[in-house]
Order: C-alpha cells, then structure tokens, then sequence
C-alpha cells in the first residue's frame, strides 16, 4: 500500500499479483481515501482507477478464490472510502476516479460479469463441502462489496453506481448494443449526464 499510494509506484503484474495475496488492510486504505486533501486525490486518480481495474481483473474463476476475495474486499475499502468525502455528484464524480465515466460501461459490464456467478448459489454437492465453503466465503465478500456500494452515500435514491449495478445484476439486462450516438438507457453514460443536469 505505501508503495502504491504513498510513493506513487507503477505496480508491475507480478507486483499487482504479490498484492492481492496479502491480507487487506481495507481501513487504512478507506481512511486514506477518506481523507486525502481533493486536489491530492484528484493527482491520486491514476492509482484509484489502475487499484479498482486490478480489483475487477481478479474476480474471474481463473484465480484462487482468496485472491477474488481480496479483490472485493479491496474494491469495497475504496468505495467506502469514496463515500467518506463530499461530492459535487457522487456518481459522476466517483466514476471519474475510479474509471473515467467514458470506461465505465465496460468496466461495470466485466464487473458484473463476474460477480453475478459468485453470487449464485452453487449446485448441491455434498462430495464438495470444502469447495462449497469457500463460494459461502466468496459470496459474502461479494454481499460485502454491494453493500458498500449502497452505503457510499446517505441518499440510497440517488446512488447512480448502485442503481446501475443492481440494473446490471438482473437476469434479464445485456449490455447494450447498437452504433447510434446517443447513450443506451442502462449506459453510465446517460446517467451521470443526467445525474450532472444534462439534457433528458
């Protein structure tokens, strides 16, 4: 983390990796965020977004299920952290940092992506207890992240992160698809024009 944050050192994968195996000091890293003076943490932007891409990065099957659960835990400690400060917009103003609002469709696509098979309920085998434990520990820290998600800000109604996710999370959305200029209905997009006053 001092690395990183402190001495602004550009993690290598092998780096990033070392990283997601230590246990997460999600505290220090949400009262770091917290805190940060807003024009630090606007110089701090790159290591916000290259931390929360990592985060999603590891949340595939491919990687050890204490390495996934790292990663939520560290996604939710930056979230919270987020919601510690006071934002012009907090969602438009938060996905600034953590994406950059023109990514952030794609990047909440892979999100949840990989969130919604951690979050489904695995089928009955008692041959795997072990294994069953650990998607139970997994789909916690994922439980976790969303609702960190949801206490990032006081007025639940206009969480836009939240409201996208969850949007995202139902069985029946598909990212949109299509060529035209204006922004899809489940785009970020859209939301943060509206959420900053654009046109409706």
């Amino acid at each position: 983390y001092e690395q990183l944050w402190l001495q602004r050192v550009e993690l290598d994968d092998r780096g990033w990796t070392e990283l997601f195996y230590l246990k997460v000091n999600a505290v220090w890293l949400q009262e770091h965020i917290a805190s940060l003076p807003a024009a630090e943490l606007r110089r701090a932007t790159p290591v916000v977004r290259a931390l929360f891409s990592q985060c999603v990065a590891r949340l595939g099957p491919e990687h050890e299920s204490s390495t996934r659960g790292h990663a939520l835990e560290t996604a939710s400690g930056v979230l919270l952290g987020l919601g510690g400060r006071t934002f012009h917009s907090f969602g438009a103003d938060a996905l600034e940092l953590l994406c950059g609002i023109e990514e952030a469709d794609s990047l909440f696509d892979e999100l949840m992506g990989k969130l919604r098979p951690i979050l489904a309920a695995p089928p009955a085998n008692p041959a795997r207890a072990g294994s069953a434990g650990v998607a139970v520990a997994l789909r916690r820290s994922a439980l976790r992240f969303l609702l960190a998600l949801a206490c990032a800000t006081d007025n639940l109604s206009s969480n836009l992160l939240l409201e996208s996710v969850l949007h995202r999370l139902s069985a029946e959305w598909a990212p949109p698809t299509g060529t035209g200029a204006a922004p899809a209905a489940g785009s970020f997009a859209l939301a943060a024009s509206l959420e900053l006053g654009g046109p409706g």
